[in-house]
């Protein structure tokens, strides 16, 4: 019998309940007939103790007030895991915009978009809690750069999206095609390379485009007319209508020292070559597209993709060139 009272659940579970009581109510019983020692020291020696009754009342409050006591430390710690879940979450999901976004391969856009979602993750972390001034004021500032970032590397690309198209002319699509598109820069790319960086000139006869390659601030791209390219050792012309459109671009040795370490533009400004290459305007002028270096390089900052693309686009330059030297040296040798 008393096995299987215990095998029982619930029967086991009410006989401790009822124990448990009983055990209380004793107590309270004997804390109550128990006379304090203020009340043993003032009574007469010999006299009897007087016997005190305690009232139900006072020793079955002692219960519910243990029960509520141990209801109010559960639900307290209950709403303890509550705040510590979402404390783990907000952070897990702050390392994983601020930690991991770069290996994703994404642009810069998206990198600055999670920065700032990071940070906003972080704020509502700290307001959840106590936070000293110095901490949130902090955590506002760097809220406040990210944000920056965001509207720096998003702002070029509204523009490109909303103005440039209606400014788009056959001339600037001839020349994506041509020359950009090959090289790897998307039309996006083009529009924002556009808006920062370019714009079309039209030079007259005899004009001189290039004086000194390495001291010009702008790369070239002839569309139409002709240019004669002038070296050390040889002059050629070029056509835009007969030659290939790398060999159209001029200034691409500026473009490539711009694109090039830190370390090599250093080795290149102490270092000046010995080739001075000089363009200057057929009989019939030209007109070209422009590309300024110094506002091309602050674009770069914004949009470091474009390194790898303006690199194949240079290089395509400097291919072409050398494959028309070869081609006239070879001709050279055999009508010699």
């Amino acid at each position: 019998m008393v096995l299987a009272n215990i095998m029982n659940p619930s029967r086991y579970t009410t006989m401790r309940l009822t124990l448990f009581m009983g055990l209380c109510l004793a107590q309270a019983d004997a804390f109550t007939v128990m006379p304090s020692s203020a009340t043993r020291l003032s009574r007469p020696f010999g006299a009897l103790p007087m016997k005190t009754t305690a009232t139900p009342t006072s020793s079955l409050s002692l219960f519910p007030m243990s029960i509520s006591s141990e209801l109010s430390s559960f639900s307290s710690e209950l709403l303890s895991n509550e705040d510590l879940v979402q404390d783990e979450f907000m952070n897990g999901m702050t390392h994983a915009l601020l930690d991991f976004t770069t290996l994703w391969g994404a642009t810069t856009v998206v990198i600055r978009l999670a920065t700032v979602i990071g940070r906003i993750f972080i704020l509502a972390q700290d307001l959840d809690h106590d936070v000293l001034p110095d901490e949130l004021a902090f955590q506002i500032f760097l809220f406040a750069v990210a944000c920056h970032g965001l509207i720096t590397a998003s702002l070029p690309k509204i523009q490109a999206h909303l103005e440039v198209p209606h400014l788009m002319t056959f001339p600037d699509r001839q020349a994506f095609r041509s020359i950009f598109r090959p090289a790897g820069i998307s039309w996006s790319q083009y529009k924002e390379l556009h808006l920062s960086s370019m714009d079309w000139v039209t030079v007259e006869p005899g004009q001189v485009i290039l004086a000194n390659e390495e001291e010009q601030d702008a790369v070239y791209w002839l569309y139409q007319g002709n240019v004669s390219v002038q070296g050390n050792t040889s002059t050629h012309n070029v056509c835009s209508q007969n030659h290939a459109p790398g060999l159209r671009l001029l200034g691409e040795k500026r473009l490539a020292m711009l694109l090039d370490s830190r370390q090599r533009r250093a080795e290149t400004k102490t270092t000046k070559s010995s080739s001075q290459v000089a363009a200057v305007a057929g009989e019939h002028g030209a007109k070209l597209l422009r590309m300024n270096t110094t506002k091309l390089e602050k674009h770069l900052k914004r949009d470091p993709d474009l390194n790898s693309s303006l690199s194949r686009l240079a290089f395509q330059g400097m291919q072409d060139k050398l494959d028309a030297l070869l081609w006239k040296e070879a001709t050279n040798e055999l009508s010699g």
